[in-house]
């Protein structure tokens, strides 16, 4: 049981809590955006998963320590599942809002750090802040927050915008898996139009219980042109999906897309969002995009199990790229 002189304030007034928060907020809104790779991939769910049974019991004060981890494990399990999709499209319908997440079990790894929040739950000697403590790490965040502050619109546009390199970020943007009516949609975060027949178009994945793609609109990024449009999909197939091609010619970039997309009870719903073109039959000529290694491909969806994963061999190589 929870020891009476716990004080609340103990749970989120230590140092694992304020630690896990900071790399949570740092890995999310920088982290992962910058490098892209299997360590920020995995670093905010460990991070996450450590700190949430403590905001747990600061807010509820179990009797029992167990309860909390429990809670957590049944929450995260749920997140990571294709059973959140409802959820997510649910949220996703309120204006200005917009949630998302990669359905990748290997996630569930990040139950390993409980033993330490556990650890921490039962009074974690040595961990507690005093007042010193908690003073200098209030600084410390009011200065990270106003940085952030100052930089957010910058950031945001880092995400669409190339900067003054040869060098394009690709995949910052986690690919759409979405329940819409009876039936599921995946829209993936890159292709490679290279005519070797994998990934060649960049295409919407459903299931038999989508009736058709209403528009199909992609956008450039540097004048908002559009440069493909198709409408009223019933064969929902690779090839009427977009090929890459722009005025006769393909190249590396990213591009706006906005998909609308009917079920077969009428239910409607518009995906937008960015996909990146990596044509890879030749050498390219330009740097390697950032986060390349977080790019989804339609060929990692898997229909059986309604889940796309990094795990799944994308069939690409990727290698044409200085």
């Amino acid at each position: 049981m929870t020891p009476i002189s716990t004080p609340r304030s103990h749970y989120l007034l230590n140092f694992a809590f304020l630690l896990g928060l900071s790399v949570l907020l740092l890995n999310d809104h920088w982290l992962k955006a910058t490098f892209g790779n299997a360590l920020t991939g995995k670093l905010s769910d460990f991070a996450g998963v450590l700190i949430f049974p403590l905001f747990l019991q600061f807010i509820f004060r179990f009797k029992h320590l167990e309860w909390p981890i429990i809670l957590t494990i049944l929450g995260f399990t749920l997140w990571k599942s294709p059973l959140a999709d409802s959820f997510i499209a649910l949220v996703n319908e309120l204006p200005g809002y917009q949630i998302s997440r990669v359905v990748d079990y290997s996630d569930l790894w990040a139950f390993a750090i409980l033993p330490i929040t556990y650890w921490v739950l039962k009074g974690g000697a040595g961990l507690r802040l005093n007042r010193t403590a908690v003073r200098t790490y209030a600084s410390v965040s009011l200065m990270i927050v106003s940085v952030f502050a100052f930089v957010a619109t910058s950031q945001e546009d880092d995400i669409f915008l190339d900067d003054e390199s040869d060098t394009i970020s690709c995949c910052a943007l986690s690919p759409t898996l979405s329940a819409l009516g009876d039936g599921n949609i995946f829209i993936p975060s890159a292709f490679t139009p290279d005519g070797d027949g994998v990934n060649d178009f960049f295409q919407v994945v459903a299931n038999p219980g989508i009736a058709q793609i209403d528009t199909f609109e992609i956008r450039g990024l540097e004048n908002d042109s559009i440069v493909f449009l198709a409408t009223n999909i019933t064969n929902i197939t690779p090839t009427t999906g977009w090929d890459g091609v722009v005025n006769d010619t393909i190249v590396p970039a990213r591009y706006l897309y906005s998909i609308q997309i009917t079920a077969d009870d009428n239910t409607t719903d518009r995906y937008d969002g960015v996909v990146c073109c990596l044509p890879c039959a030749e050498p390219a000529g330009v740097a390697e995009p950032l986060n390349l290694g977080s790019c989804i491909f339609s060929t990692q969806f898997d229909p059986s199990a309604g889940t796309f994963s990094s795990e799944i061999d994308s069939g690409e190589t990727l290698d044409c790229f200085d």
